[in-house]
């Protein structure tokens, strides 16, 4: 198979896990695990969650991101770096300010969302789809 298919079936394929991930949280995630989960969760310290700011720079952070997978998608050398710089500030966020206890099938899916994500980079930097984008 071409590697270049491979590639954009793979970002499809990052896009989807992360629409699912976000569909699962903010839907299914609490009537799976229950009340408890709920509760445990809302007990949390969350000094951001009562401004607007931090929400909408999330969402500014996850908009920039879906972009530069579409520029991915079509080789542009600009998607690589966008690309870089918006899962690094993604994981940054993830380290500071999201303090969440996930289900089991919440990991799986972030788990995917994860390795799909590595998969991404590596062919970025480590095969010949990376002379695509100079």
């Amino acid at each position: 198979m071409n590697l270049e298919n491979i590639f954009k079936r793979t970002i499809l394929l990052y896009v989807l896990s992360e629409i699912v991930a976000i569909v699962f949280q903010y839907t299914l995630e609490g009537r799976i695990i229950g009340e408890e989960y709920v509760k445990i969760n809302s007990d949390l310290p969350s000094f951001y969650v009562d401004s607007f700011l931090f929400p909408a720079l999330i969402f500014g952070v996850l908009i920039v991101n879906f972009f530069s997978l579409y520029l991915l998608y079509k080789f542009k050398p600009i998607g690589k770096q966008i690309y870089v710089y918006s899962l690094v500030i993604i994981i940054i966020f993830l380290l500071l300010f999201f303090h969440d206890i996930s289900s089991g099938p919440m990991f799986v899916i972030d788990l995917i969302g994860t390795i799909l994500s590595g998969i991404i980079l590596s062919f970025l930097y480590f095969t010949p789809i990376k002379d695509k984008f100079k």
